[in-house]
């Protein structure tokens, strides 16, 4: 996740497909599909960005661990980072 404010695509070879889902927007590479980030209508200042997205770069050290009513049972956490069951 990132904060909207200071969210910036670097790089754009070809334009984005934008899908709403009537809960928010994902945007989408429109060559080959993959997802690039996504926005919640209910959290409009935090963008969600696949680490896949990333491709240039270090990608960000985690602040905090989300969604971790789905996280796999057999899913072992071994840090300290704030955890929340669903979106904090």
């Amino acid at each position: 996740m990132a904060v909207a404010s200071e969210f910036e695509i670097t790089r754009r070879e070809t334009e984005l497909s934008v899908y709403d889902t009537g809960k928010g927007k994902r945007y989408f590479c429109n060559q080959c599909g993959s997802p690039i980030y996504s926005v919640s209508d209910g959290y409009p200042q935090i963008v969600g960005v696949p680490l896949g997205a990333i491709d240039t770069g270090d990608v960000p050290k985690p602040e905090l661990r989300v969604w971790l009513q789905s996280a796999m049972n057999w899913e072992t956490i071994c840090d300290d980072l704030p955890q929340h069951a669903t979106h904090p």
